[in-house]
C-alpha cells in the first residue's frame, strides 16, 4: 500500500484527495480516495511527508525517521477527519466485513455480544512470562523476598524486574 496527494479537477475546481495504491486479488494496481480534502494547497515533497505519516498511523507501521513537527500536525488533522468520517478500513479488510444479517437465522450472542462479529486485532505472548513465573515461584522467591522484608509492592516489583530481565534483556530502562 502506498498513500499519496492527488488534485482532481471537478466543477471546474482544483481538489486535493489523499488516495491510497493497492494491488486487488488479480494482482492488478489500483487506487481508492481515502479522503478528499477540498481546495486545500499542498507542495509535492511536503505531501509525500504527510502521506507517509498519515499511512504508518492508519496501518499501525512505526516511521523509521523522524518527521518535522509541522507535518506530523497536518497529518493528524487529516487523521482526525479520516476518523471522524469512519469509513476507512485497510486493504483487505473490506472483504472481511460480516455479512448482512438475513432474518432466516437470528445472530448468535452471548452476554449481548454478537460471536460471529467478534475479531482480534492485537495480541500478547505470554509464554515466557509464564513460564519465567513458574520458575520464580518453584524456587519460593517471594517467601525469600519476605524474609528480607521486602513489603508486598517491593516483592511484586522485583518480581516484575527479574521476570523482565529473563524474557528480554536489557537495561532497567527497557522494562516496558
Amino acid at each position: 500500500m502506498l498513500m499519496y496527494f492527488a488534485t482532481r479537477t471537478s466543477r471546474g475546481k482544483q481538489i486535493l484527495q489523499l488516495l491510497e495504491s493497492y494491488r486487488n486479488a488479480d494482482g492488478q494496481p489500483r487506487n481508492r480516495v481515502v479522503m478528499s480534502l477540498g481546495m486545500r494547497k499542498l507542495d509535492k515533497a511536503r505531501g509525500k511527508l504527510v502521506a507517509q505519516v498519515v499511512e504508518s498511523e492508519l496501518y499501525d507501521h512505526p516511521l523509521l525517521r523522524s518527521m518535522p513537527t509541522d507535518v506530523v500536525e497536518e497529518a493528524n488533522e487529516i487523521l482526525s477527519a479520516i476518523r471522524r468520517k469512519g469509513t476507512w478500513l485497510p486493504i483487505g479488510e473490506h472483504a472481511q466485513k460480516p455479512p448482512p444479517e438475513t432474518s432466516e437465522a437470528p445472530a448468535r450472542t452471548v452476554d449481548g455480544v454478537f460471536v460471529d462479529q467478534v475479531s482480534v486485532g492485537q495480541t500478547t505472548s505470554l509464554g515466557p512470562e509464564l513460564l519465567a513465573l513458574h520458575a520464580w515461584r518453584k524456587l519460593n522467591m517471594d517467601s525469600l523476598l519476605e524474609g528480607l522484608n521486602f513489603n508486598p509492592a517491593q516483592r511484586q516489583a522485583a518480581t516484575v524486574q527479574v521476570i523482565g530481565r529473563m524474557v528480554a534483556p536489557g537495561s532497567e530502562l527497557a522494562l516496558t
